[in-house]
């Protein structure tokens, strides 16, 4: 049932960060980012330890571990960093130059999420074992 419903909860986020694209909205703009974070992150979790139990998948899984809280660490990092930050500028309404830094950090985070993800999927789908 997963597999059915959390893409379009992903959506949902996705067209929500879009609608709240104003500076008056960044606090809870930041919010739903690491949402959306969280959510990419547990399905792709989800979906790594369904394909660690089909047999087929042994080649792919052989010489990996399996996740520990020490591989989530800049995940949970880059979640805390963006609820905190996003919360204090929901409330206080601020807009400033830590703002524009916290949306550089943003961006940074976003660049290393999407470059882990193409790591990744480019490994799902070779058929040499690959060393990244």
């Amino acid at each position: 049932m997963q597999e059915f419903v959390m893409p379009f909860t992903v959506g949902l986020i996705q067209f929500s960060i879009i609608q709240m694209l104003t500076a008056q909205l960044i606090g809870p703009w930041m919010v739903l980012v690491a949402v959306l974070i969280l959510t990419i992150n547990w399905i792709a979790h989800g979906t790594m330890c369904k394909a660690r139990l089909d047999g087929d998948n042994s080649e792919f899984f052989t010489g990996t571990t399996t996740a520990g809280w020490r591989d989530f660490q800049l995940v949970i990092g880059s979640i805390a960093l963006l609820l905190v930050y996003g919360i204090y500028e929901w409330v206080f309404a601020l807009f400033n130059a830590a703002t524009l830094s916290i949306l550089l950090i943003t961006l940074g985070l976003l660049l290393v999420q999407f470059r882990l993800m193409a790591v990744w999927w480019s490994r799902s789908v070779s058929t040499k074992p690959s060393k990244d």
